[in-house]
């Protein structure tokens, strides 16, 4: 912006202003936020959900939010812990990004670093 100064959409910082002391997992806190910048979208016009005449969001959209998964791990191992992936390995790193687009996942964790080490 000119001088220095940003230009923010009044939404935007409203937003940021209501999750600035939210403390939530990962798991529910970047659905919510997706949601409700509009990158998850509500169900399609067939679907049952009434919408809100000031916005056009779904009334229900917290029942979508609460079923789409957006981060992809791998919890195959019935561990404690999600299986860590190999961000040092291009074959391992393209398959693990193949499977979260798949399942429809914006996210995937968990990475180690330098390899698994």
């Amino acid at each position: 912006g000119r001088g220095g100064h940003h230009h923010h959409h009044p939404r935007r910082v409203e937003l940021w202003m209501a999750f600035r002391d939210a403390k939530a997992s990962d798991e529910m806190y970047f659905p919510t936020v997706l949601s409700l910048l509009g990158i998850i979208r509500p169900p399609p016009e067939n679907s049952k959900s009434k919408l809100d005449d000031r916005d056009g969001c779904p009334l229900d959209i917290g029942d979508e939010v609460a079923k789409r998964r957006v981060t992809y791990c791998d919890w195959s191992m019935n561990a404690r812990n999600p299986e860590t992936f190999d961000s040092s390995d291009p074959k391992e790193l393209k398959g693990t990004l193949k499977k979260a687009r798949e399942e429809g996942c914006l996210l995937a964790r968990k990475f180690a670093a330098g390899g698994r080490g």
